[in-house]
């Protein structure tokens, strides 16, 4: 309990200090390095992934028998307010995001630069859930990999401006993993960094 005060209290602080979270962030080279359509992110749910749920009721039970686990945050993770998803997933989805994020602390750390929380805006989302976000967002569809529990959403726009040495390490190590094939990626102009881990 005492450490989730703790990290909430860090991240806004990081927010007034550096002035990072204003919603106008750039991620350089994103729209060419990360172009993983619908077929790729479906490819990495050919041999695993859950069953598409009707509700968050589903996605509890699922959590409660141990098949989801659910994602937490660190001093490089910040779990945002999801209103059409929960931040449950796959226990390998969840080893990734560990080791992303802890690869992207370590990396700034060696570096001396402060490390600007990445923020996962999205996790895993339910039929209803899918329903109501395609009423407001261009970019929902129906057969959504959000679906199936190996797929996650980071804003970029929330590194800001300000820290693009931050940003760059972050986009390297991603774009590492997603050539190693470990995971695939969708560039989204709204701000997103759409990611399939396979």
């Amino acid at each position: 309990m005492f450490k989730d005060i703790k990290r909430v209290v860090r991240y806004y602080y990081l927010q007034y200090t550096y002035g990072q979270y204003v919603n106008n962030g750039i991620c350089p080279n994103c729209a060419i390095l990360f172009t993983d359509g619908i077929s790729q992110h479906n490819k990495a749910y050919q041999k695993e992934g859950i069953v598409p749920q009707r509700n968050d009721k589903g996605l509890i039970n699922l959590l409660d028998k141990g098949v989801l686990v659910k994602l937490k945050a660190s001093d490089a993770l910040h779990i945002s307010q999801m209103p059409y998803s929960k931040p449950f997933v796959l226990p390998k989805c969840r080893d990734f995001v560990r080791k992303l994020s802890q690869e992207y602390e370590d990396s700034c750390r060696s570096r001396q630069l402060t490390a600007i929380p990445i923020e996962l805006s999205s996790g895993t989302r339910t039929l209803e859930s899918v329903a109501r976000l395609r009423k407001n967002n261009a970019n929902a569809i129906g057969e959504s990999a959000h679906l199936k529990g190996k797929t996650f959403d980071v804003n970029y726009r929330k590194f800001g401006k300000k820290n693009k040495r931050q940003v760059e390490l972050f986009v390297k190590i991603l774009h590492k993993y997603n050539q190693l094939n470990q995971c695939y990626v969708k560039f989204e102009r709204n701000g997103c960094l759409h990611i399939t881990v396979n």
